[in-house]
């Protein structure tokens, strides 16, 4: 993906971006810039904080250049993949708009996010919670906890403030407090109506078409209670979807599957149709030759296939992909060889047999032809001169 001079992605790349999310973000129309949007830039911002992506010369790439390397994270259970996403989450910087409204004061983004995780962990995964409920209990553990002088300015006497700390705090003493107040509260909605809510961590309870209340899902309850030992590398669990192979080549990876499947099937199948219980692809030739130009076989292609799908496959599917492959690769370029050609057979023959030169060449392509072993051409040229 081409990025702008800014650092950020063009709207033209957000747009094809967010057509293919299956929840796209519904913030893009309006927004201007990709920091101003709710939901594409974070997930920016995650994706190279866990070094799946990577900047390259004003792209955006993948981290490891090799299509056919699937990234261990897609393979990791949902569990440890969401505390992943939690712990780079905690340590970024400007996320929204309002954080970056803030910015003027310093806020410390890395220490209010676990503030705001540590007020959650001792919440019951069963009941509602009010904003000013969750905030209060917030301020108390840490009056501090975005901005660095907000006890300081509380506690001041004066009607107008002036200091430093990180940056400097300048102007009515009420005026600060209230602006400061108002930060934080938006930052706290925005942690769990936001990032929390979007990966599956709490639930956001409405009144009338507006956010009211939220409550942690029992599997926000279980992160959030989770030892500092259980970030290690854990097994992968035990798939429960399912894939099915068509005798129309239709393929069908059904339930929830690991997302390492999906990024498998992606390099040799096209996708015809994404949602939440299947994701459907479809097996073509030209499908089978990208695979292969990307260094993905045939035979790696049936391997996987008979593997998930658990049955053999429908014979038409796999005489097909068969033949694709044999006939891909009747022609083959390859680059950087050398090759020695001669006037006749009988030449190239002694040339073959005789040992000042035999040892330089391969093998041969045709009577007059024969292919140089890597690194022999200025040897063997020598060695035919003399």
């Amino acid at each position: 993906v081409q990025l702008l001079q800014s650092g950020l992605v063009g709207k033209r790349s957000l747009k094809a971006i967010n057509g293919i999310l299956l929840v796209p973000d519904p913030s893009l129309e309006e927004a201007r810039r990709e920091n101003e949007t709710e939901r594409l830039y974070l997930l920016h911002l995650l994706l190279e904080k866990l070094d799946l992506v990577h900047r390259h010369r004003g792209q955006l790439r993948l981290t490891n250049e090799d299509a056919l390397h699937i990234p261990p994270f897609w393979a990791w259970p949902e569990s440890r993949q969401t505390k992943a996403c939690v712990d780079a989450w905690v340590s970024l910087g400007v996320t929204t708009r309002q954080d970056k409204d803030a910015q003027q004061y310093s806020p410390r983004f890395a220490r209010a996010r676990s503030t705001v995780l540590a007020s959650l962990q001792v919440l019951s995964p069963d009941a509602w919670f009010e904003l000013e409920e969750i905030l209060e209990d917030i301020q108390d553990r840490d009056p501090d906890f975005l901005f660095a002088d907000h006890s300081q300015i509380e506690n001041y006497r004066g009607s107008w403030y002036y200091g430093y700390s990180s940056t400097h705090y300048y102007g009515s003493t009420q005026g600060l407090l209230k602006k400061l107040e108002l930060f934080e509260r938006n930052f706290v909605k925005g942690c769990v109506t936001g990032f929390l809510h979007q990966i599956g961590l709490a639930d956001a309870g409405s009144v009338g078409g507006r956010w009211h209340a939220f409550r942690l899902t029992p599997a926000g309850k279980a992160l959030l209670d989770a030892t500092d030992g259980q970030d290690e590398v854990q097994p992968v669990e035990r798939e429960t979807g399912k894939l099915i192979v068509q005798p129309n080549f239709q393929v069908m990876a059904i339930g929830p599957v690991s997302l390492g499947w999906l990024a498998r099937l992606d390099l040799f199948a096209e996708r015809e149709r994404a949602d939440r219980g299947a994701f459907e692809y479809r097996i073509s030739r030209d499908s089978i030759y990208r695979a292969q130009q990307l260094g993905m076989d045939v035979p790696e292609v049936l391997r996987f296939l008979e593997g998930l799908n658990g049955a053999e496959l429908p014979q038409n599917v796999r005489r097909s992909l068969e033949e694709w492959g044999a006939h891909h690769e009747r022609i083959v370029f390859r680059t950087g060889v050398s090759l020695l050609q001669v006037a006749d057979a009988d030449l190239l023959t002694r040339l073959m047999e005789a040992p000042q030169t035999g040892e330089h060449l391969a093998r041969l392509l045709s009577p007059e032809v024969a292919l140089l072993k890597d690194g022999t051409q200025r040897s063997l040229v020598s060695k035919l001169v003399a």
